[in-house]
C-alpha cells in the first residue's frame, strides 16, 4: 500500500508557544490480576476458627508463567506469584468483625529455585464489593519485566477450617487462565469442603472462584526492547465511536472524523519535514463515502493506526505501514506500538522534539472545520498533563456538551520506549 497524506500536523506551528501542557511523572506500567469469587462482603469475620488461627484466614492466589515455559519456575512452570492474605490472626484470638479491604494484604513472590520469596515489587489489592472481585496490582518489573503476552495463568483461594475432632484444615478453589483473556469457573465447586463447611456458606463464598483474569495498564512491548509506545489519554473513549456525524460535510468529498497524531521531529532541524514533522504516527476513524449517513461502530473497529514518513520529493508523508493499536475506553487511552528501527523513527533520542495532537471534524455554518487539542512540545520519556475543556477552534455546533468532544480533549500522554516503562529492576 502506497497511501499518500498532505499531513494531519496543521496544527504543529502553534506548539512552541502554546505551552498548554505540564510536565507529569511517568506512570510505572502494572499488572492486575482480577479475581471474580461468589460474594466479596464489605465486612468479614475474622479468627473465624479460633482453633485454626495463628494464620490468615483466607489467601488469594495467582500463579504466573512468565516466561511460557514449564521448564522453568517451580514444578507447574511458575515464575511469580500474587498473593492477597487476610491479616494473619494471632493465638487465642476470638471471631471479630472487621472492614475487608482494611484488612487485607498483598505480596508480589518469585521463584528462588526453592521457593517462592519476596521480589521487592510493591503489590497492592482492591475489592469491589458490587462485582465480587479482589484485584491484585503490581508493577511490571523485575521478574515481571519479560511476561510473554500468552502466559499461563493458575489461580487458587483457600481458607482454614477445623472439622469435628481434627485438626485444621484447608478448603479450596481453583481455575486455569492465560494472561490477557478472562477464564470462568463454576460456582460451588470448592474442593475438600466437609461438614461444618459448606457451600454456601458466607467464608465459602469468599473463596469460590468464578472468573481469573490477568491485564497490564498497557500493551506488553511488540518489538521488545526496540518497542516505541504512543499514549493519548483523554478524557473519555465511547464504546461505540459515531461516524460520517455531520453527513454535509461528506456531500461533496471523502474524509474522517476523527484523528489522533504524533509528530516526531527527528532529527531536531526546523528546516527538514513538513514544519520540522520528519515522522508522523495516525490514528484515524475510517474514510467516509460520499453521501454517507450517520452510524455507529465499535470503537476497536473504527480505529486504526500506521506510520508515515516525509518524502521530500513528493512533498507528502508517505504511509510506511501498519502499527499495532490498542484501545482502553475505559481508562480513555489510546496505545500505538512501533518499531524504533524503522523507516522514520531510527534517529529518534532524547534530543527529537515530539508532539501529540488530535482532530474532531464538524460542521458549523459555512465550510468545515476541525476541532483539536494539542500537546506541549515533547521529549522521549516524558509525560505531560493538560487541562479539560481547552480544544482549539470549537465553534458552535462543536461545545464541551457534543458527545465526540471529551474523545479529543487530551488530558495526558507520552512517548517512550519499553525500557523506560518495563524496567528491570525496582526503586
Amino acid at each position: 500500500m502506497n497511501r499518500i497524506t498532505k499531513g494531519w500536523f496543521f496544527g504543529i506551528a502553534a506548539l512552541a508557544i502554546a505551552g498548554n501542557g505540564t510536565p507529569a511523572e511517568a506512570a510505572v506500567a502494572t499488572l492486575t490480576a482480577t479475581l471474580t469469587v461468589v460474594t466479596m462482603p464489605s465486612t468479614i469475620t475474622l479468627c473465624r476458627d479460633p482453633a485454626a488461627e495463628d494464620s490468615a484466614d483466607a489467601q488469594w492466589q495467582v500463579f504466573i508463567d512468565v516466561d511460557s515455559d514449564p521448564a522453568t519456575g517451580d514444578a507447574n512452570g511458575s515464575d511469580v506469584l500474587l498473593l492477597a492474605t487476610t491479616t494473619p490472626q494471632p493465638l487465642g484470638c476470638s471471631p471479630h468483625t472487621a472492614s475487608t479491604q482494611e484488612n487485607l494484604v498483598a505480596n508480589a513472590l518469585e521463584w528462588n529455585g526453592v521457593g517462592f520469596v519476596d521480589s521487592g515489587a510493591n503489590a497492592d489489592v482492591v475489592i469491589d464489593t458490587s462485582t465480587g472481585t479482589l484485584a491484585i496490582t503490581t508493577e511490571l518489573a523485575g521478574p515481571l519485566a519479560t511476561l510473554d503476552s500468552n502466559a499461563p495463568l493458575r489461580a487458587a483461594a483457600i481458607a482454614s477450617y477445623t472439622t469435628a475432632g481434627a485438626e485444621p484444615t484447608l478448603a479450596g478453589d481453583g481455575a486455569l487462565g492465560t494472561f490477557g483473556t478472562q477464564t470462568t469457573d463454576p460456582a460451588q465447586d470448592v474442593q475438600f469442603c466437609t461438614a461444618p463447611c459448606t457451600q454456601t456458606a458466607s467464608w465459602i463464598e469468599l473463596i469460590d472462584l468464578t472468573a481469573v483474569a490477568a491485564a497490564t495498564s498497557e500493551p506488553l512491548p511488540v518489538f521488545g526492547a526496540n518497542t516505541l509506545t504512543v499514549e493519548f489519554d483523554v478524557a473519555s473513549l465511547p464504546a461505540n465511536l459515531s461516524l460520517c456525524r455531520y453527513p454535509a460535510v461528506f456531500a461533496d468529498s471523502q474524509g474522517s472524523d476523527y484523528a489522533w497524531l504524533a509528530g516526531f521531529d527527528v532529527d531536531g532541524n526546523p528546516n527538514t519535514g513538513l514544519g520540522s514533522i520528519d515522522t508522523q504516527i495516525v490514528i484515524s476513524s475510517p474514510l467516509q463515502s460520499q453521501g454517507c449517513t450517520t452510524h455507529s461502530v465499535a470503537i476497536e473497529a473504527a480505529l486504526s493506526a500506521g506510520l508515515e514518513v516525509w518524502d521530500e520529493a513528493q512533498q507528502a508523508f508517505v504511509f510506511a505501514g501498519d502499527l499495532p493499536l490498542t484501545i482502553d475506553a475505559a481508562a480513555g487511552k489510546l496505545f500505538v506500538q512501533a518499531d524504533r528501527t524503522a523507516q522514520g523513527l531510527t534517529g529518534v533520542s532524547s534530543t527529537s522534539v515530539l508532539a501529540e495532537q488530535t482532530a474532531g471534524l464538524y460542521a458549523p455554518s459555512g465550510p468545515p472545520f476541525f476541532a483539536y487539542d494539542q500537546s506541549p512540545l515533547m521529549q522521549l520519556g516524558v509525560a505531560y498533563a493538560d487541562p479539560l475543556h481547552d480544544v482549539l477552534n470549537c465553534t458552535s455546533p462543536c461545545s464541551t456538551a457534543v458527545d465526540w468532544y471529551p474523545q479529543i480533549d487530551l488530558v495526558g500522554g507520552s512517548i517512550h520506549l519499553a525500557d523506560e516503562i518495563f524496567s528491570n529492576g525496582f526503586e
